[in-house]
């Protein structure tokens, strides 16, 4: 039996994480990487000076949404991808070279570094293109992207000069998820090529399917209850499964994700 963590589950808690970190007061951490900070006002800043300063912005889909999501929508997989992409690693570029002085460009060294290994995660997520050998250069830069995330959680805890190590990285439960979906997604590749001689689709490898069917049962049938009874589970479930798509645009996954079959009723063909 392999174990994975959902991946898509996963970039939202990486983004969650930042999304807390900041000097303010509300901030529950402060990420920090070889001396430098990551903030979350630093996408701030960056997504009001590429308003502010482009007629045709430089990351087109970052909206309100994605900088000051509400509890909804931070449960929305596209707008957590969006933050953590290689467009936001590129606006993130263009907006260190508009700062004026060095310590100010020095101050984003680490978000550059952060958003260069998320976007990898995003990148091979959303991958539609089929692994097919273990020399595939997209597993290289997975491992990459991994083994930068544990270099960094070494540095912090040899550090002792910060006083609440655990405040300077991501959650604990963001970094235990990440050690279960990468040795989970290398064993589950490893054993379809080697064993089962197939392919894998790295973008089908999520619970977007099932992530859409809880979001149905609360948005449209059962509204905020969060202790729903057997008998009104059961009704709501009978009317997803018969009235709703289970890849729906409406749900926090969104209608791109995985479609590995197909749960819809065919549409009835008129005779003539």
């Amino acid at each position: 039996m392999i174990f994975i963590m959902d991946p898509c589950h996963l970039i939202k808690k990486i983004r969650n994480s930042v999304l807390s970190s900041g000097i303010k007061a509300h901030d529950q951490r402060l990420l920090s990487f070889e001396s430098c900070t990551i903030q979350w006002q630093m996408w701030i800043d960056a997504y009001n000076w590429d308003r502010n300063t482009h007629r045709f912005p430089i990351h087109n889909k970052l909206t309100q949404e994605h900088i000051f999501p509400n509890n909804a929508q931070k449960m929305r997989n596209k707008l957590a991808f969006e933050t953590l992409n290689v467009d936001m690693l590129h606006l993130m570029k263009m907006y260190r070279k508009s700062l004026s002085g060095e310590a100010g460009q020095q101050a984003l060294s680490a978000v550059i570094q952060f958003l260069e290994h998320s976007s990898t995660l995003v990148e091979f997520f959303t991958d539609q293109r089929p692994v097919k050998d273990m020399s595939d250069e997209r597993i290289m830069k997975l491992s990459i992207a991994y083994n930068w995330y544990k270099s960094w959680e070494k540095q912090v805890c040899q550090n002792d000069t910060i006083s609440r190590r655990y405040k300077s990285l991501l959650t604990m439960e963001t970094r235990e998820d990440l050690d279960f979906m990468y040795h989970g997604i290398m064993s589950l590749i490893t054993f379809c090529i080697e064993v089962l001689k197939t392919e894998v689709v790295p973008a089908r490898l999520n619970s977007d399917i099932i992530e859409n069917i809880f979001c149905q049962q609360r948005s449209l049938y059962h509204g905020p209850t969060t202790h729903p009874t057997y008998n009104s589970y059961r009704t709501g479930i009978n009317s997803v499964v018969l009235g709703q798509s289970l890849v729906s645009r409406k749900s926090n996954a969104g209608g791109n994700g995985a479609k590995p079959f197909s749960a819809e009723i065919p549409t009835k063909k008129l005779r003539i």
